[in-house]
């Protein structure tokens, strides 16, 4: 059985001193820090200014619908209805472990006198429930009962559960990016496979980047005014961000390792030319031994 090399703090100091190692190192960990930072420098700076009165309104004005509902005897439905065709229809909030399968449910039942009625209603699969899908049917739904409109919470829609995972594997994988390369440099292979990765990190990235601005950031001004974090608020714009930085260390180390390849190679052939230099000096130095002259 092949035994591990174990990990210490002293076998990874050599490495540590390779600047090569140290620049992609640190240059990794900032690409991942700066857009978190400034993000939530610049939502922070929002509520402080504005955010927070906002929250104070909305927090002021729920409170008082919910007496008015408590005495009104008004409960927005939620222990279950009967749409008086036999059709018992309840509300609740969609766990992790069962997302798909009940928001498909909810959906169902936000349609339900739709189809009743007769009236074509979209039928979704549940893998478009399972990544995200909010057709306007359930948010009317979901607004009905929990006396929340969609507008209200936007801030909870920019920052849905499902952006929150892509931010963090994005992180995962990119972090998993840093360690290969630093083993790549601290091991002095190849740059060639490097180089790959790079080019490939870099077009999904700067893909992402453009998916993220177009699709996932939300530019009405009109939703922005009832955010408590605007327009920083939302995890698109952080994602953007961060994608945005992984193509400026993509650019940079792509350029950085080409440049010494360049520089490498002119060295190495100025060693060559000098070698052969020396070796026709010493060639043309060269003297017969005596025996072989006077043959």
């Amino acid at each position: 059985m092949m035994n591990m090399p174990k990990l210490s703090v002293q076998s990874v100091t050599p490495y540590m001193k390779d600047p090569w190692v140290v620049a992609w190192v640190v240059c990794g960990i900032l690409t991942m820090l700066i857009p978190l930072i400034s993000w939530n420098l610049n939502r922070s700076e929002y509520y402080s200014n504005y955010g927070a009165a906002i929250y104070a309104e909305d927090y002021y004005r729920q409170q008082k619908e919910a007496q008015q509902n408590y005495y009104n005897g008004n409960n927005n439905n939620n222990n279950g209805n009967d749409d008086g065709n036999g059709y018992y229809t309840q509300y609740k909030e969609c766990s992790w472990y069962n997302w798909a399968s009940c928001r498909k449910q909810q959906y169902e039942y936000a349609t339900m006198e739709d189809r009743a009625n007769g009236e074509q209603v979209q039928d979704y699969p549940k893998w478009y429930f399972l990544f995200g899908g909010n057709p306007e049917e359930l948010q009317r739904w979901e607004e009905d009962n929990t006396g929340v409109r969609a507008e209200e919470n936007g801030d909870a829609n920019a920052n849905s559960g499902g952006m929150v995972f892509v931010y963090i594997m994005t992180l995962g994988l990119f972090l998993t990016f840093v360690g290969y390369g630093a083993v790549s440099f601290a091991q002095k292979h190849c740059p060639k496979n490097l180089m790959k990765f790079l080019a490939l990190i870099f077009i999904v990235a700067l893909s992402n980047a453009i998916l993220a601005v177009q699709t996932m950031i939300n530019q009405d001004e009109k939703d922005l005014e009832d955010s408590y974090y605007g327009w920083y608020g939302q995890i698109g714009v952080l994602l953007a961000c961060t994608y945005f930085w992984i193509v400026i260390f993509c650019v940079g180390f792509m350029t950085a390792i080409v440049g010494k390849h360049f520089w490498d190679k002119r060295n190495g052939n100025n060693d060559v030319e000098n070698n052969d230099e020396k070796v026709g000096e010493a060639q043309s130095d060269y003297v017969a031994p005596s025996d072989v002259q006077m043959a």
